[in-house]
Order: structure tokens, then C-alpha cells, then sequence
């Protein structure tokens, strides 16, 4: 075992081994990059995904899966004014129901807009398909709304699909919030460290193909074992990664500068760097990783997809 780890670990350190093992997360990252898009799909962001297992309303919500016969998910349309609704508010109504129309799922119809008592609102209910193009619908449904919009007439688009079109909205501002915050982050405490203009970039590339990487086996796993994926564990899971694949980078390259004062081929120096700092970097993922796989005991699902997705984060990384 200590001979295979031996010559394997030697491997990126070589004089051809290098350009093999880069040539091979190129030809990785490029061949999965367009599975790691796909995370999203198969995020669960139902009530359930973030309740006790065994609590009544998890139950209750599971259960009630198996009566709900129709896929409609109905996005709710409102015109409001301060006052009295103005006649251009009850045709703009009157008209954007046509359009509407198009949208509704098929052999379903667009009522005529409903008033409420004070006369101050419009309400007309758009159902639409629940699938898996439902918040592009819905965004169709607000543009309809909010186009020619008369001046004092204000127009929301609410209901079950709204909600829906909103919540991932948030996620996916998140996520893009945090990948970006993060990034740069370890980059200014990375150009701190360093002091150099390029060795900085290093980690962060290594970081790069661990997120691919960490992406596609989470979709795979998701998909094809029934691992649980949440919006907020996803979005944390970049976090991590980062965290951990700079942290690992650190270790490695600090391990590599101290063999360069003993030994002046950077070759060999940074076989012996990595056979030296592999196996407490191995140690450590190991430990992090079992120590959120810990986290499937939980009775809440949201935190059983936060250790199970962080694991493989650190794993990848």
C-alpha cells in the first residue's frame, strides 16, 4: 500500500506526469461541465425538504402526494389601485386575458376577472402546468402583466407559481452571490499570502475542476440514488469546497517551498511535497467528510442534505 501511494502520488510531480494529469481534469472538466449545470434540476425545494421527517405535517404533505390528481399550478394575477380602479385598469384586465390564454394548460380556461368589495382590484387566476418550465411561464405571465401597465394601475403576479418563481429567483441569486463573494475573497487573502501575480491563481483553478467535479457527482448521486439536494445546502456546498480545496492547496504548496531549500530540482521537490502532505490531507478530508456524513442521522431532511452534499464537496475537493 505505502509503495502503490508511493508512485501515485509522484505522478503530478513528474516531468510528463504533470502535463498528463493536467491534460486529463481539462478533458474532465470539460466532458462533465454541461452535467454540473444541471444541479439545479434536481434540487428538491418542497415544503418537506425542510421539516422533521417525523413530523406530522412531513407525513401529512407525503400523504396528500398521493390524492393530487392534476398538475396545475395557478399564478395569480392582481390589478390594484389606490382608490377606485380606473376603467384603463379593468381593460388592461380584460385584454391580458387573451394573452393569458396561451399560456394556461392545455383544456383549461382564463375566468373573467374577479372584483374585490371596495372596487380597488382585479383579480384573474392564469393555472398553468406544473413542470419543470414552470418559472419561465410564469416570468411570460408578469411580462404580459406588466406591459402597458396603466399609470396609477399597479399589476402583481403572486399564487402558488409566483411564490415558486420567486424562491428560485432567490436561490439562484444566492448561489451566484456566494460564488462570487467567496471567490473573491480567497483570491485578496491568497494575493496576501503570496505576494505573487500568478501563484495565487493556482488554488483557485485546482478549487475550479473540484467544483465541477463536486456538481456532477451531487447531480449524479441526486438523481440516480435518491440523494437529497436542497437550494440551501447546493448553494453552501460551493462554500465548502472553496473553502476546503484553498485550505489543502495552502498545505500543499507550503509543503513544496520548504523541500525547494533542500532540494534544487522543483521536481523532485514536489513529489516529495506530495507524498509528505498527502497523507494528512487525506486524514483531514476523511475526518470532515465522516464527520458531516454523521449529519444522515438527522431528523430534519434539510440538514441530512447539508452533511451528505457537504461530504462530497470536501471528498472532491
Amino acid at each position: 500500500m505505502q509503495a502503490w501511494f508511493k508512485r501515485t502520488s509522484g505522478v503530478p510531480g513528474d516531468r510528463r506526469g504533470k502535463w498528463l494529469v493536467l491534460a486529463a481534469w481539462l478533458i474532465i472538466a470539460m466532458a462533465l461541465g454541461p452535467l454540473a449545470g444541471k444541479l439545479a434540476d434536481v434540487q428538491d425545494s418542497s415544503a418537506n425538504a425542510f421539516l422533521p421527517r417525523s413530523s406530522e405535517s412531513a407525513k401529512l404533505n407525503k400523504e396528500l402526494e398521493k390524492f393530487r390528481a392534476d398538475e396545475l399550478m395557478p399564478a395569480v394575477v392582481v390589478y390594484s389601485a389606490d382608490g377606485s380602479l380606473p376603467a384603463e385598469g379593468r381593460a388592461k384586465a380584460e385584454k391580458d386575458i387573451a394573452a393569458f390564454q396561451e399560456l394556461a394548460a392545455e383544456g383549461e380556461k382564463v375566468e373573467a376577472p374577479l372584483e374585490s368589495k371596495d372596487g380597488q382590484a382585479l383579480m384573474v387566476v392564469v393555472p398553468l402546468i406544473s413542470d419543470a418550465d414552470i418559472v419561465a411561464t410564469t416570468k411570460k405571465v408578469r411580462d404580459i402583466a406588466d406591459a402597458n401597465a396603466p399609470p396609477g394601475v399597479a399589476v402583481e403576479v403572486g399564487g402558488p407559481a409566483g411564490s415558486t418563481t420567486d424562491a428560485a429567483g432567490a436561490f439562484e441569486s444566492l448561489d451566484s452571490m456566494l460564488m462570487m463573494v467567496t471567490g473573491l475573497v480567497v483570491a485578496v487573502l491568497l494575493l496576501i499570502t503570496y505576494r505573487s501575480p500568478i501563484l495565487w491563481l493556482l488554488p483557485l483553478l485546482s478549487v475550479g475542476f473540484a467544483s465541477v467535479l463536486t456538481q456532477v457527482g451531487t447531480y449524479m448521486l441526486a438523481k440516480y440514488a435518491g440523494l437529497p439536494v436542497d437550494p440551501q445546502s447546493s448553494g453552501v456546498l460551493m462554500v465548502l469546497v472553496f473553502g476546503v480545496g484553498t485550505d489543502y492547496a495552502l498545505l500543499l504548496i507550503a509543503r513544496y517551498r520548504e523541500e525547494l531549500r533542500r532540494e534544487q530540482d522543483r521536481h523532485i521537490a514536489m513529489k516529495t511535497a506530495l507524498r509528505r502532505s498527502g497523507p494528512a490531507i487525506l486524514a483531514s478530508a476523511g475526518t470532515i467528510a465522516i464527520g458531516l456524513v454523521c449529519l444522515v442521522l438527522a431528523d430534519v431532511n434539510s440538514s441530512r442534505s447539508m452533511g451528505l452534499v457537504g461530504a462530497i464537496g470536501v471528498v472532491c475537493a
